[in-house]
């Protein structure tokens, strides 16, 4: 992690697509990118030597409904302690901003299911809860 650390600022709609890309996720314009950036609860950035090499962002409401989007690493980054960096501040930020009964929610990526585990986030379906669902356009 040496000449790293977590800056809180949204990637810039190029770094954005170009984390997207690395990390072999759909690539949207740079229209729509920075659209979706401007309407984040929250962004962190992981930097190093200057460059950003990871990111995580919140959507949601802001007080009731959060959704912890687009944790990505560069590949040639990943297993450094990135990931956990940027989690411990959009947990942190999600701990000191969200009511009580909010309801914060994401998409695992396969198998990164018991990572998001130690940050409490429990697998659906559920004894309590029915499986996930997502529309996709």
């Amino acid at each position: 992690m040496e000449n790293a650390k977590v800056v809180s600022r949204s990637p810039t709609p190029e770094e954005f697509i170009a984390l997207r890309r690395a990390a072999g996720w759909h690539v949207p314009d740079a229209r729509a990118a920075a659209e979706a950036l401007r309407n984040s609860v929250i962004a962190v950035c992981i930097e190093k030597d200057g460059k950003c090499v990871g990111m995580g962002r919140v959507v949601g409401d802001g007080a009731l409904v959060f959704y912890v989007q687009d944790v990505i690493v560069v590949p040639e980054q990943r297993r450094q302690g990135y990931g956990t960096m940027m989690m411990d501040a959009i947990m942190d930020f999600i701990a000191n901003t969200a009511e009580p009964t909010a309801c914060i929610g994401l998409f695992s990526a396969r198998g990164l299911e018991p990572w998001y585990g130690r940050y409490g986030f429990i697998e659906r379906p559920h004894k309590h809860l029915g499986p996930g669902m997502v529309f996709f356009k």
